[in-house]
């Protein structure tokens, strides 16, 4: 399954901090890498941006392939292409060379070039 983002619970607004500093706007077309947790939920795995605020090396633009406009970046969020093992109850991942589209979304895309990295689970009841 993706996982989903729910608002506020996911700290969007910590990946937001996080990209800004690294230099991308509202309608960038982006490579990144991008470190974030995994939880189980009752609805189904669920994205959590929160441990990024310790780690200003969680989030590294890799390529632009266009800069953006300078705007303010969207809240909403969303993970295409990622899918996490039905019995993970938490886990780390690192997305390396994802594309990020900036638009009214901050959509991130797993795709051919993408590779997906499991930092640490844990399988705990």
């Amino acid at each position: 399954m993706e996982p989903k983002v729910l608002y506020p619970h996911s700290q969007t607004h910590v990946l937001q901090q996080r990209l800004e500093a690294a230099g991308v706007r509202r309608g960038a077309d982006a490579r990144v890498d991008l470190e974030f947790e995994v939880m189980a939920d009752v609805g189904g795995p669920t994205a959590f941006f929160c441990e990024m605020i310790k780690r200003s090396d969680a989030v590294r633009v890799r390529h632009f392939a266009r800069r953006g406009d300078g705007r303010e970046l969207p809240a909403k969020v969303e993970i295409r292409g990622f899918h996490v093992p039905l019995n993970l109850k938490f886990g780390s991942y690192r997305l390396e060379y994802a594309r990020l589209k900036a638009n009214s979304r901050l959509l991130f895309v797993c795709d051919q070039r993408t590779r997906i990295l499991r930092l640490e689970e844990s399988l705990e009841d």
